[in-house]
């Protein structure tokens, strides 16, 4: 049957690759920040990025 003409219901915008090495795989993506190095600089600068969001609301 073709893909296209299923009835009601809607077309697959996409086909997903089950394979794990597919571009194409979904998969859990992980934040950023994981990656980043904690050093005493950027633990402060976070400190004071809070700091600046919860004075302004």
């Amino acid at each position: 049957m073709n893909k296209r003409t299923r009835g009601n219901r809607p077309i697959e915008a996409f086909q997903f690759n089950q394979r794990d090495n597919s571009p194409l795989a979904p998969r859990a993506i992980k934040p950023i920040e994981d990656n980043i190095e904690r050093t005493p600089e950027y633990l402060s600068f976070m400190k004071s990025l809070e700091d600046f969001h919860k004075s302004h609301g």
